[in-house]
């Protein structure tokens, strides 16, 4: 009914949810939950429980890019490293998924790392999930200088989602830049800013908040609000 608006709330800055309703994702990741059950039945029987397995990650995390490392998996399949290894092998070269991995790097505290990402393929591959794009899977990616966060111009051709890739943390500064490119109103940065304290430091997360959103092809306020709304939801 008219007149029950509340004036000074910043949620309704943003666009309605009704398109993003729990339902209605809900739904969708239990369309692709079948479609998946569909895709591994015809795999070998000694694969199929090892994909489902591999596959409940995902759904669990409504995500389809995670960085999963091996000891995790260890402990998803119970076996032994070397077997961890021929089983993403195995799987990738049946369709199920495809890896993503970078050079080994030093950390800032002291020691290395090497990030390595896995895409669960639900359906037909994108191209810049297919090695397009500068993305070459199952292989290393060249070793390239630490890029420089987004946000000096709006022509730069490395992505926001590319970006955080290659992190662990979200730069303040790079948030807030691209949530005004998407359309969020000067008068909510304060209410973004506080949004950016939960995944300060989850860069995983929002990255794929930001995969789910390309996905739905959403720009503008409707994408500032599907961000803002994943972000809550989710930490």
């Amino acid at each position: 009914p008219k007149g029950k608006r509340k004036s000074g709330s910043l949620l309704q800055v943003f666009a309605s949810p009704q398109p993003f309703s729990k339902d209605g994702r809900m739904a969708k990741w239990q369309r692709r939950q079948q479609h998946l059950h569909t895709k591994v039945s015809h795999y070998p029987r000694r694969l199929q429980q090892d994909a489902l397995d591999l596959a409940k990650v995902f759904m669990g995390r409504k995500a389809l890019k995670l960085r999963l490392c091996n000891s995790y998996l260890m402990k998803v399949w119970g076996c032994s490293e070397r077997t961890v290894s021929r089983r993403l092998q195995a799987l990738e070269s049946l369709g199920f998924l495809k890896r993503l991995t970078f050079p080994p790097r030093q950390k800032s505290g002291g020691g290395w790392e090497q990030l390595r990402y896995l895409f669960l393929i639900v359906g037909k591959v994108k191209s810049k999930l297919a090695g397009q794009g500068g993305l070459l899977f199952n292989r290393l990616l060249p070793q390239s200088s630490e890029p420089e966060p987004p946000g000096k111009s709006r022509n730069t051709p490395f992505s926001f989602e590319d970006y955080l890739a290659q992190r662990q943390d979200v730069p303040l500064n790079s948030f807030l830049f691209w949530m005004r490119c998407w359309g969020a109103e000067p008068r909510t940065m304060g209410y973004i800013r506080a949004v950016w304290k939960k995944i300060s430091r989850r860069a995983d997360i929002l990255e794929s908040i930001l995969w789910c959103a390309n996905d739905e092809n959403l720009k503008g306020k409707r994408r500032v609000g599907f961000i803002v709304s994943e972000i809550r939801a989710r930490v």
